[in-house]
C-alpha cells in the first residue's frame, strides 16, 4: 500500500469541530496506512525493514545490508521504506497523541 500524497493532504476534523494540522493528519494517516500493512503481514523482526517497490511488491532486508538502498532507488525510483522499527516507535507516539485528542474532542476524562 502506497502512503497518501502530501499533496492531496486530507486535514482530520474532530467531533468538537477542531481541524487538525496537515501535517498532522498526514502523520496520522500514514500511521495508519503502516498499522495497515503490519495486520496483513508478519512481524518485522529487529534490524530489518519493510520496502515497497512502485509496483506494489513488499520485501523485508536487514539494516546491515541497508548500503543496496541507493541502488535500489536507482533502478525502482518509486522505492520507498514503509515500515521499521524507528517507524513503528513513531506511529505509536503519532496514535497516541491522536487518541488523546479524540478523547479530549468528546468531553471525556482520561
Amino acid at each position: 500500500m502506497r502512503p497518501r500524497s502530501k499533496a492531496r493532504a486530507r486535514r482530520i476534523l474532530l467531533a468538537d469541530g477542531t481541524k487538525l494540522s496537515a501535517d498532522f493528519s498526514q502523520r496520522v494517516w500514514d500511521a495508519l496506512d503502516r498499522a495497515e500493512i503490519r495486520r496483513a503481514y508478519l512481524d518485522l523482526p529487529n534490524g530489518w525493514v519493510r520496502v515497497q517497490a512502485s509496483w506494489g511488491s513488499l520485501y523485508d532486508c536487514p539494516t546491515e545490508k541497508i548500503w543496496w538502498l541507493g541502488t535500489a532507488k536507482q533502478l525502482d525510483p518509486g522505492l520507498i521504506v514503509v515500515d521499521s522499527r524507528k517507524f513503528q516507535k513513531t506511529d505509536r507516539q503519532v496514535l497516541r497523541a491522536f487518541r488523546y485528542l479524540l478523547i479530549a474532542a468528546q468531553g471525556l476524562d482520561i
